[in-house]
């Protein structure tokens, strides 16, 4: 049966960084689970009568109604050590790029801006900002 008093607690359009945002919750003692919204709350048979059908893409992370302030600070915790990673690699001259199919975080040098990459995780191509 499936659990009504869940709640989301963050969003991405990426299901590779929903699944790590989970994975990190769970591996801190969260019961954390990652539902599409086009599929109207995780339920794929419940895409049928979503108006937007897989136009939106958003994924969320979603954790039972008594976690939600635990998983928030634990997921602003979690983006601030994201954000000062990057902010060190960027003083590198590195430039990270995220893998749209599985989430993986590539790292790569400042030469590789602009660029299509292989990622390292998953072996699928993805674009490298400028």
């Amino acid at each position: 049966m499936i659990p009504i008093n869940l709640n989301s607690v963050y969003t991405t359009n990426s299901q590779g960084q929903a699944d790590i945002v989970a994975a990190w919750l769970q591996e801190n003692g969260l019961d954390a689970r990652v539902n599409s919204n086009t599929s109207l709350g995780g339920l794929p048979e419940m895409i049928l009568w979503s108006k937007t059908e897989s136009a939106s893409g958003a994924f969320e992370v979603w954790v039972p109604t008594d976690s939600i302030n635990a998983a928030k600070t634990m997921i602003s915790e979690w983006e601030t050590c994201q954000r000062q990673a990057t902010a060190e690699r960027m003083a590198k001259g590195s430039v990270d790029a995220v893998c749209d199919s599985c989430g993986e975080l590539n790292t790569l040098p400042p030469e590789k801006r602009g660029a299509v990459e292989t990622c390292r995780n998953c072996g699928l191509y993805f674009d490298v900002p400028e």
